[in-house]
């Protein structure tokens, strides 16, 4: 049995909001969100196995208060302690169910970053409800409620466009490679849930190829994003060339049936973005470079030989890419790998890394961010087949 305990608080976290009128001064920077949002954070995840675990068929765990130093004054704070049974009999049962995705489904606000922060999720949980078939479970009338919203972001996301079709948080800023990049992707994967203007998603696709990717095929950022904790594992700058033209290219590749009839360069780009990956790879050192270029380079097909046993030799007991306190960029990690081994079709290697996964997830919070939890339940956008392994663990 697996037991979690975690706080939720209210916050007043780096979201973006526009300045609403003129007379309102505050720097480009700045990104406010004046309601707060409720967050969750898990404080600890722990496997209850007396027998093998405790001492003398006791098993005694002691949790942590967690950091509420950033707790919005006068706002109120709770403790849960949530169980689930084993893991196995959980991902037999079904990997993620439809109860748990409510809290994904929200409504899109905020600037260019913060809308595509609320609009991620829903349509994450859509795809999976899609091709897992949970809708009924759900709520069949709520399926077009969450399209709704996914247009609602794709329109508020056009006010952010830029006129060389990149996006920023705000108009006035650079534009960002990292986010123009997760504007195609996103887009990309809602292209079969609503109308999406292809000219939106492949001039996007255009001006990462022509203004940010260097001839040897490594993509370049000119404007950071302002909320950094969207990025995952990117925002630690070690090897985050590595991990931004992984990113990108990841990116590229969702969208290449879409655009490559408009970009001529697109199957260039692509080819070199992958060769540079793969000059990289063997020296890689971070367990989530390793993960995410791991993936980019499977949807190629070639992450094999060498390459290949980089990939699963990074990994902690062939379950999990990790690294010292890093457990969001560790769950996120372990997910672009597990979408690498589904690629593959290494069902062998599958099951121990969907287990890990399983344990690490908690009600009301997915998997703690955008990030985290995009890519695992991600994995249901790829064939049935691969989808229903990765839940069942067979």
């Amino acid at each position: 049995m697996a037991v979690s305990g975690q706080k939720r608080q209210a916050w007043r976290g780096p979201a973006c909001a526009a300045p609403e009128s003129k007379a309102t001064s505050l720097p480009n920077s700045t990104c406010p969100d004046p309601e707060g949002i409720r967050v969750n954070k898990t404080v600890a995840i722990r496997t209850l196995d007396p027998e093998h675990l405790g001492q003398a068929g006791v098993q005694r765990e002691e949790v942590p208060a967690a950091d509420l130093s950033d707790q919005v004054p006068d706002t109120d704070s709770e403790t849960r302690i949530l169980l689930q049974g084993t893991p196995v009999a959980q991902m037999a049962e079904d990997a993620v169910d439809a109860e748990r995705l409510k809290h994904l489904i929200v409504t899109p606000s905020g600037c260019g970053e913060q809308n595509m922060i609320g609009m991620t999720p829903t349509v994450i949980a859509v795809h999976y409800l899609d091709q897992t078939e949970q809708w009924e479970k759900f709520g069949l009338e709520k399926r077009q409620n969450a399209l709704e919203l996914i247009k609602k972001g794709y329109t508020q996301q056009l006010a952010y466009r830029q006129p060389s079709s990149a996006y920023a948080a705000f108009t006035n800023r650079a534009p960002s490679t990292w986010l123009t990049a997760y504007v195609v992707k996103v887009f990309s994967l809602a292209v079969n849930l609503i109308a999406i203007d292809s000219q939106v998603l492949c001039g996007a696709v255009k001006w990462l190829i022509l203004e940010k990717q260097k001839p040897d095929g490594l993509f370049q950022e000119d404007g950071p994003v302002i909320a950094q904790q969207m990025t995952g594992g990117y925002q630690n700058s070690v090897e985050g060339d590595v991990a931004l033209t992984a990113f990108v290219l990841i990116a590229l590749q969702e969208a290449k049936d879409i655009c490559e009839g408009q970009v001529n360069l697109l199957g260039d780009s692509i080819s070199k973005a992958g060769d540079f990956l793969e000059s990289r790879y063997l020296n890689l050192q971070r367990p989530y470079t390793v993960a995410i270029a791991g993936y980019a380079l499977a949807q190629m097909g070639r992450l094999k030989g060498p390459l290949f046993e980089k990939f699963l030799n990074t990994s902690t007991d062939k379950n999990r890419w990790e690294e010292p306190d890093k457990h969001l960029y560790n769950v996120e990690a372990t997910s672009y790998a597990l979408l690498a081994l589904l690629l593959l079709r290494d069902f062998d290697n599958v099951p121990p890394v969907v287990r890990w996964l399983n344990e690490q997830r908690y009600y009301g919070g997915g998997y703690g961010s955008t990030q985290a939890s995009a890519p695992p339940l991600g994995s249901c956008t790829l064939p049935p087949v691969a989808c229903h392994r990765s839940q069942t663990g067979l």
